[in-house]
């Protein structure tokens, strides 16, 4: 925001607070390195207990943190983020993995330890990455097709298409590679693979289908080009459905009410999964024309026995049957959640107790 000429300046001034600061501890000698970028490395020199330096490095922290820098006329505050290691082994590289944990959850200082699992964690990612490069080289990223009921019809008219990995004879599900993916920006090969074999699979048949997209993908104009592109080739665009997550991510509703205004300007409908998680909204809902609410799956879970799930999700049917949008209850894992969501007035469920995600549909 204030520019690099600016930074370096700010810079240079932590740089002076810190020795000053590190100086006035007489009974905890600290020595400060400068890494690259906007980190230092502040090093205990002395046989201090272990929780005196954290105390110090604390106190450094709320130091800074309290004052205001003037810089060329600007006033400037600086927050930190601290990584810990009180372990000498690999002692910067811990203290590093524990920065990055502390600016992911947004905390000031987290301490390694080996119990944490943060090697564990890093070790899990770099697994993950290198799975999803090797499935997206020799096209292992396969669709698997969840069916959708109909409680009215009571039959099977729709699936939701999940995206699986095929390595040899193990099917490996989206946990292991889905949230990497996003990270490295590598989901957009998911995004690809899934639709070119989804509308593959589904050109003969006469059966909606529904995909899902992240915030990454609609706001992703190549991405978008694509999916336009695929649902004008189709020969029944009318059948595929975008399922979107509706989630804090969402920050420009307007680019979304574009979105889907192209996909139904193409045939295309339009689903709003999680709806009723934390961060729903029903005032956009009012918007976004779509034409299904997907009700979050930790509500359904519950549906038997809490009430307050209960209420918000039949709060969430009767919202949606005013503006005649289909409801679709995720996760029904028992035919007593499936008869009390029946009551409520839901038009479709998935889960489990339907069916588990195949390589084929039911019919098939």
């Amino acid at each position: 925001f204030y520019g690099h000429e600016i930074a370096d300046k700010v810079l240079i001034i932590i740089t002076h607070e810190l020795e000053d600061i590190c100086n006035s501890f007489e009974s905890c000698h600290l020595k400060i390195y400068k890494l690259p970028g906007d980190e230092f490395a502040i090093l205990s020199i002395s046989n201090s207990p272990k929780e005196l330096f954290v105390e110090k490095i604390k106190t450094i922290i709320q130091t800074i943190e309290s004052r205001k820098f003037n810089v060329d006329n600007q006033e400037i505050f600086v927050s930190l983020s601290c990584g810990i290691s009180l372990l000498k082994e690999n002692i910067l590289i811990k203290a590093d993995m524990a920065l990055h944990d502390a600016k992911s959850k947004n905390k000031d200082i987290v301490i390694y330890d080996d119990s944490s699992n943060l090697y564990q964690k890093i070790t899990h990612n770099i697994q993950g990455i290198g799975l999803l490069k090797d499935a997206i080289d020799n096209d292992m990223i396969v669709p698997y097709f969840q069916p959708i009921y109909n409680l009215k019809t009571k039959k099977i008219e729709k699936y939701e298409v999940l995206a699986r990995i095929l390595k040899g004879d193990e099917v490996i599900a989206p946990f292991r590679f889905l949230s990497i993916a996003i990270k490295t920006k590598l989901y957009h090969h998911i995004t690809y693979s899934i639709i070119e074999k989804s509308f593959a699979f589904f050109k003969e048949r006469d059966c909606e289908f529904s995909i899902n997209l992240s915030i990454e993908d609609i706001t992703n104009k190549k991405t978008v080009d694509f999916i336009l592109q695929k649902l004008e080739e189709f020969k029944n665009p009318n059948n595929v459905v975008f399922e979107i997550l509706e989630s804090e991510k969402i920050d420009n509703y307007d680019e979304l009410k574009s979105f889907i205004a192209k996909i139904k300007e193409y045939g295309g409908k339009v689903a709003i999964d999680d709806f009723g998680s934390g961060y729903s909204n029903f005032a956009h809902i009012l918007e976004l024309s779509v034409d299904y609410l997907k009700i979050d799956a930790s509500l359904v879970k519950n549906i038997e026995s809490d009430e307050n799930s209960k209420k918000i999700t039949k709060t969430i049917i009767n919202f949606a049957k005013e503006l005649e949008i289909k409801t679709i209850a995720e996760s029904v894992e028992n035919e007593n959640s499936l008869r009390i969501l029946e009551a409520m007035g839901v038009d479709f469920v998935q889960g489990y107790y339907i069916g588990k995600p195949m390589d084929r549909l039911v019919e098939d």
